[in-house]
């Protein structure tokens, strides 16, 4: 075989190899950039929507473990989607980590104030079962002191466990001028003044918690509002508010058990089977 055959084998071989090297990397960038990531990512939304969240959780999870490049900016929004679902089941401690991921991702396309102000209220509602409330207060008025404003919802707690209610209420107070109000705090505050009978207060924070434009606690304040109407006796706006609120999450028990309650209330027999002048008879 001459040198000019044997050069052109060669070359020809490279081509081949090279080909296929380019051929195989192809695929694998196709793959790469092709994958169930963002459908998932939508599907757990329409379940978060709709108030499914264990099924969202479950979507949003699947979602986050499928391979894609360049998905960081979907990932951090579909994981600040995961934490506020988790949030929202009272997975507390599951959530704040899910925050803290999100925080240490955020490229400042999410707003700090808004992740900081999750993890706060993450760490609030764990009801600080690491340390006792009282042990922690001069670190979260320190953090005050410094700026940290968020710390105001640690400290509004901590004043909770320890049945210190005037200074709960001056540090919600003091978070809801210097941050503004939200559905957390909003839920917190109408949800003590209803527990003192105080209704028309407890009304006044749930209206105000239900403008914010924050959804977090939404449910829980649009329960405290029925439960408003329930104790002014008004029992067909009541069960107007109720009826809507269970449609959207129909898996609540406690929001079963007050639409049956409420159901009851505005469906009264007015001819019931054993009346009492039947039995008088």
């Amino acid at each position: 075989m001459s040198y000019r055959k044997e050069r052109k084998k060669k070359l020809a071989l490279i081509y081949v190899i090279g080909t296929l090297v380019v051929l195989i990397t192809a695929a694998i960038l196709i793959a790469l950039l092709k994958s169930d990531k963002e459908k998932l990512r939508d599907e757990g939304i329409a379940e978060y929507k709709a108030g499914h969240y264990e099924e969202a959780i479950k979507l949003f999870k699947e979602s986050l473990d499928e391979n894609q490049l360049f998905s960081g900016k979907m990932d951090l929004d579909t994981r600040m989607y995961l934490g506020t679902a988790q949030l929202k089941l009272g997975q507390y401690r599951e959530a704040e980590k899910t925050f803290i991921r999100v925080h240490k991702d955020n490229d400042g396309t999410l707003d700090d104030n808004k992740i900081n102000t999750f993890l706060g209220i993450c760490t609030a509602m764990q009801a600080f079962g690491y340390a006792k409330p009282e042990t922690l207060i001069p670190q979260y008025e320190d953090a005050v002191k410094g700026g940290n404003y968020t710390a105001l919802l640690y400290l509004a707690a901590c004043y909770y466990e320890t049945e210190d209610y005037e200074q709960m209420l001056q540090a919600y107070g003091d978070y809801i001028t210097r941050v503004g109000m939200n559905t957390y705090v909003a839920y917190q505050l109408s949800s003590y003044y209803m527990n003192n009978g105080d209704y028309e207060t407890a009304i006044g924070y749930v209206n105000d918690g239900l403008q914010s434009g924050d959804d977090l606690f939404i449910d829980k304040l649009q329960y405290n509002q029925v439960v408003y109407y329930e104790k002014k006796h008004d029992f067909n706006k009541a069960y107007e508010l109720m009826n809507e609120l269970y449609k959207n999450y129909a898996d609540n028990v406690e929001f079963k058990a007050e639409y049956d309650y409420l159901y009851t209330r505005v469906n009264i027999n007015p001819n019931p089977v054993n009346s009492i002048e039947e039995d008088e008879e």
